[in-house]
């Protein structure tokens, strides 16, 4: 698929979508929307999985956004970040090279393999941020629940001719 990826009905009515291009959305009233409950947290998560899930529930929650139909890719990103985190210490402890003997007892460099599988773990999160919409860009884009100011459009001409 080209293009930009459709983005769900709430993100387009946070980031004000809706309001500039009404038509695109006319059949707003169809289309399925989150349904404000908390999804199941998995058994298997281990500690970061499970602080990076109440994290997200936590974000989503205050964004207005939270579903229990976000369940999955809440499982795909926390699992990536857990194992991240566990190739993360593993990195940091053997470090990023490994200093071996070749088979002529002359010594060989080599890159640790964990490092190729910590790089892996972060793409993993980072497509999974994308569909989350967690990326700075789209941050920008979104208004949360807290900071949207209701207008007086009374108010605002009273302003303008005063």
């Amino acid at each position: 698929m080209s293009g930009q990826r459709p983005q769900s009905i709430e993100l387009a009515e946070r980031s004000g979508a809706v309001t500039r291009n009404p038509g695109r959305y006319q059949d707003a009233d169809s289309i399925p929307r989150a349904d404000g409950l908390q999804p199941v947290m998995p058994d298997y998560l281990d500690q970061h999985g499970v602080e990076k899930w109440v994290e997200l529930v936590d974000d989503f929650k205050a964004l207005g956004v939270l579903s229990s139909d976000c369940r999955e890719l809440f499982i795909s990103y926390c699992v990536a970040y857990s194992q991240w985190r566990r190739c993360l210490d593993l990195v940091r402890q053997i470090g990023p090279a490994i200093i071996d003997r070749d088979r002529n007892g002359n010594i060989a460099i080599r890159k640790n393999h964990l490092s190729v599988e910590l790089h892996k773990y972060r793409q993993a999160m980072d497509r999974c941020l994308v569909e989350l919409g967690l990326t700075p860009s789209a941050r920008q884009r979104l208004r949360s629940v807290g900071n949207v100011k209701q207008v007086d459009p009374y108010a605002e001409l009273i302003g303008r001719v005063s």
